[in-house]
């Protein structure tokens, strides 16, 4: 049986936010959907504070997120950005049984590792195991308020579910009354 919240997505942000929810609350540097630096396109979500400079005088920990279905899955997407402590200040993939709140880590699993340091996009894929009931992929940036750098983008988000098929039973040989055989269901 297919989950009902069955959701493939591709994201570029080229037209909106495509289905994402930002969690900024009042943190200093926030996700923006817009042309600071991207990966293809004119569009990506990016950190910054103001929608154009980056702080490096306040720490922050923000996040945008949206539901998949409880199935495992494929995760891809595009991250690009310079940033001078890459121990303190990157971006994480997550998935979570709750919304996040900005300032807050959530109860999320973490997956692949910290993004942080790329002159140049890269395409990085993560596997995603199976769930239970509602999730949320969720996008977390973290800096301190240290060293920093250049904002760091993400782009070109792909989500698609793995998809289990019941494997068939097989059809067991029936004797027939002439002495042949049928297969029968």
């Amino acid at each position: 049986m297919v989950n009902a919240k069955f959701t493939e997505f591709t994201s570029t942000f080229e037209s909106g936010y495509d289905g994402w929810t930002l969690e900024n609350g009042t943190q200093a540097n926030s996700w923006v959907r817009g042309s600071g630096k991207s990966c293809c396109g004119s569009y990506s979500m990016y950190a910054s504070h103001s929608g154009g400079t980056y702080s490096t005088s306040s720490a922050s920990l923000v996040h945008f997120y949206r539901e998949i279905g409880s199935e495992a899955g494929t995760l891809s997407f595009d991250v690009v950005g310079i940033h001078g402590d890459c121990n303190a200040d990157y971006v994480q993939a997550s998935v979570a049984s709750s919304v996040p709140v900005a300032g807050s880590v959530s109860d999320a699993t973490y997956y692949g590792g910290n993004y942080c340091g790329y002159t140049s996009c890269q395409r990085i894929t993560i596997n995603i195991p199976a769930g239970t009931g509602n999730r949320y992929l969720i996008f977390t940036w973290r800096n301190d308020n240290a060293i920093g750098g250049q904002p760091i983008a993400v782009d070109n988000i792909t989500y698609r579910p793995t998809l289990s098929m019941p494997i068939p039973a097989v059809i067991p040989r029936f004797a027939r009354n002439d002495g042949g055989s049928e297969r029968r269901p």
